[in-house]
C-alpha cells in the first residue's frame, strides 16, 4: 500500500502511530514503576524512607518496566499478524479486568478474597483454552465467566467485607446512573466522526495524489 501512497500520507501514518505507542508505552511504565514502587517496595522492603528516596526508585523501576515490556516484544518479533498478537495476549487479562468490574458493581459479597482467587483460575482457564487450541476472541469470553464464577463463590465462602467497604461501594452507585444529555451528546460526536471518516479518505487522496 505504501508503494502507491503520497509521502505525505506516510508520513502522517507513522507520526499517529509513534504518537499512539508513546502514550500508550508511557502509561504502562508509570503504572507498573508505581505498583512495584509503592505496593511492593515502600511496603514490603522499606517502609520508613523519605519520599526523594521513592520517587528515585519509582524512576529506576520505570527502566527495569520498559526493559521487561520492550525486550519481550522484540523477542516475540514473527511473521504473525501485529493485531492478532497484541490481541490474543490482551485477551488473557480482559477476563480479569471486565470481571472485577462486574463482580463489585453486581454483588455486595465481593471481597479481596474473592478477586484474587478469581483471577488466578481466569488465567488458568485462559491458558488451558490456549492450549488446547481455541481461538484467541474465545479467551476474554471464557476468562470473564471463569472469574465471575469462581471469584464470587470465593467471596461468599471465605471473604468478607467491612463497613467501611459497604459504604464506598454504596457512594459508588453514581457510576450507573442514568446518562445526562451531555452523555448523549457523545454519541451524536461519535457517530458524526464515523460518517466522516468515510469521506475524508477519497476526498484527501484526491486533492494529495
Amino acid at each position: 500500500m505504501f508503494n502507491h501512497t503520497n509521502p505525505i500520507i506516510i508520513g502522517l501514518i507513522i507520526s499517529a502511530l509513534a504518537a499512539a505507542a508513546m502514550s500508550t508505552l508511557d502509561s504502562t511504565y508509570n503504572s507498573m514503576a508505581t505498583v512495584a514502587t509503592f505496593d511492593i517496595y515502600k511496603r514490603f522492603i522499606k517502609t520508613d524512607a523519605e519520599d526523594a528516596h521513592y520517587e528515585s526508585t519509582a524512576r529506576k523501576m520505570s527502566l527495569v518496566a520498559a526493559a521487561s515490556v520492550v525486550v519481550p516484544a522484540i523477542l516475540a518479533v514473527s511473521n504473525e499478524s501485529v493485531l492478532k498478537t497484541i490481541a490474543s495476549l490482551t485477551s488473557i487479562f480482559v477476563g480479569i479486568r471486565l470481571g472485577s468490574f462486574v463482580l463489585g458493581i453486581a454483588s455486595k459479597k465481593a471481597n479481596e478474597k474473592g478477586i484474587i482467587l478469581g483471577s488466578i483460575v481466569s488465567m488458568v482457564a485462559v491458558f488451558a483454552a490456549k492450549g488446547m487450541d481455541i481461538a484467541w476472541p474465545w479467551f476474554a469470553p471464557i476468562g470473564t465467566l471463569v472469574f465471575l464464577v469462581v471469584g464470587l463463590a470465593a467471596s461468599y465462602k471465605w471473604g468478607e467485607v467491612t463497613p467501611e467497604q459497604l459504604d464506598f461501594i454504596h457512594k459508588q452507585k453514581h457510576l450507573i446512573a442514568k446518562p445526562k444529555a451531555s452523555h448523549y451528546g457523545l454519541f451524536v460526536f461519535a457517530a458524526f466522526t464515523v460518517v466522516i471518516c468515510l469521506y475524508i479518505p477519497d476526498w484527501l487522496g484526491s486533492v494529495l495524489l
